[in-house]
């Protein structure tokens, strides 16, 4: 990462929350339910990476083409990923500084990459596998949280 660009997000930190999507219907629609809740309620953004991808590279853009030449979507590096997202959370929008991310990152080789080139990754909502319950995870710290007693 360049020393501005360091020095920059130091400076506009935004907050970026991950929401991972569940394997039953139960989570995947209670996953729905947190990105509407976070979209709506409390102001985030959705970045819908795969969504994202698909449309830069019908696009046709420089940045699609070699979105579509990278490794799908395991890629432990994924460059191409972070320089879309990169353009999207630092746009310098008025009021966009609270993001939503989904699809992305896959892993946490991922993860690492992400923060290390783009943003930290604040939390995790994920909905839990046996009721679908909504929860939070703050990286660095282990407890898990009841997403509707955070928010």
């Amino acid at each position: 990462m360049s020393a501005a660009f360091a020095e920059l997000c130091k400076m506009i930190e935004p907050c970026v929350i991950h929401c991972r999507d569940g394997l039953s219907e139960q989570s995947k629609n209670a996953h729905r339910e947190m990105e509407e809740e976070l979209c709506a309620s409390h102001g985030f953004k959705l970045i819908d990476v795969d969504a994202l991808r698909e449309l830069e590279e019908r696009r046709g853009t420089d940045l699609g083409r070699n979105l579509r030449m990278s490794k799908q979507p395991t890629d432990p590096e994924p460059v191409h990923i972070v320089e879309m997202i990169k353009r999207i959370i630092f746009s310098g929008c008025p009021g966009d500084d609270k993001f939503l991310l989904t699809n992305f990152p896959l892993s946490p080789e991922q993860a690492a990459f992400f923060e290390e080139h783009c943003s930290k990754i604040q939390a995790i909502v994920y909905a839990s596998a046996n009721k679908g319950e909504k929860c939070v995870e703050v990286p660095g710290n282990l407890a898990v949280a009841n997403l509707d007693a955070v928010f």
